[in-house]
C-alpha cells in the first residue's frame, strides 16, 4: 500500500530536523517510528545494522521493536544471509516484494517465523560505499510498497548523514 504523496512530502520535509535532534541511534529510530507508524500499518521493527565487509557480516547497532525481541545491539549475522547482497547489487532500497523472487529464502523463512510480512532494507552510505542498512518491517503483507522507493531512499539519506556522528554507531 503506497504512502500518500502529501504524507510522504511532509515526512521528507521533517526528516532533517527529526534526525538532527537525535543524540543516539536509538533516538533516530524512535523519531522514525513516530512519523512512520501512522503511514505503515503494522509497523513492528526498525533496525540499523553496520556492514563489516572484511568479516562479511552485519552488526546490529540499534533496534526498535513493537514486541519482545531477542535482537540485541552487537548481534552479528552473515551479510550473505540478509538482503545485503541485493542492496549492494542494486544500489538502492530492496523490498520484500522483490525478494520473493530472489535467493533470500532463508531470510524470508526467518522473517516469516517472526511474523514479518513486508519490509524494506535501505542502504546507508558513506560517500559511494554502503556502510550499513536501515530496515523497516511490518506484520502486514504489502504494507511497505516498492513504489515508495524514493521515499525510503530519502529516509536513508537523512539517516546516513547523521548516524556516524551518534552514540551507538561504533562498537
Amino acid at each position: 500500500m503506497p504512502i500518500a504523496r502529501s504524507s510522504a512530502a511532509a515526512i521528507r520535509n521533517a526528516l532533517p530536523g527529526l534526525v538532527l535532534r537525535a543524540h543516539t541511534i536509538n533516538d533516530v529510530l524512535l523519531q522514525l517510528v513516530k512519523v512512520l507508524q501512522p503511514q505503515i500499518p503494522g509497523l513492528c521493527r526498525l533496525s540499523v545494522r553496520r556492514f563489516l565487509p572484511q568479516e562479511g557480516q552485519l552488526q546490529l547497532a540499534a533496534v526498535w521493536s513493537a514486541s519482545e525481541t531477542r535482537l540485541r545491539r552487537g548481534t552479528r549475522i552473515s551479510a550473505g544471509a540478509s538482503s545485503m547482497p541485493e542492496v549492494l547489487k542494486l544500489d538502492r532500497p530492496v523490498f520484500s516484494a522483490e525478494a520473493a523472487s530472489s535467493d533470500l529464502t532463508l531470510l524470508l523463512q526467518v522473517l516469516a517465523t517472526e511474523g514479518i510480512r513486508s519490509w524494506v532494507s535501505i542502504p546507508l552510505r558513506r560517500g559511494r560505499q554502503v556502510v550499513g542498512l536501515l530496515s523497516v518491517s511490518s506484520i502486514q503483507p504489502d504494507a511497505i510498497d516498492p513504489t515508495d522507493s524514493g521515499f525510503f531512499e530519502a529516509i536513508g539519506k537523512a539517516v546516513e548523514a547523521r548516524v556516524p556522528q551518534l552514540e551507538g554507531w561504533e562498537p
